[in-house]
């Protein structure tokens, strides 16, 4: 299964609109090794429900918050951060 992602949209605007956000959406997941391409469905009665959960923590590494939404106190911390680096490339 290591070779199994599903690979995030090439454009963040497009998330919103992914049939797998629906709860009878669809998932698309790529083999790396192939660039073969399957849906699966998103809707928990079509899974072994002691394997969905696992399956998808390993098929969803190339994904970060970025693409699904951060908290506010870890975007207030994300732009703190990125203030700092920011202040510190300009001061050296």
């Amino acid at each position: 299964m290591a070779h199994l992602e599903i690979l995030p949209p090439s454009h963040r605007a497009g998330v919103g609109l992914l049939s797998s956000q629906d709860e009878d959406g669809l998932w698309r997941i790529t083999c790396m090794n192939t660039q073969k391409q399957m849906l699966v469905y998103n809707n928990p009665k079509n899974w072994n429900t002691d394997l969905r959960d696992e399956f998808f923590k390993k098929t969803l590494g190339l994904w970060d918050k970025s693409y699904y939404g951060y908290t506010r106190d870890e975007e207030a911390e994300n732009k703190r951060r990125w203030r700092e680096e920011a202040t510190a490339s300009i001061n050296q």
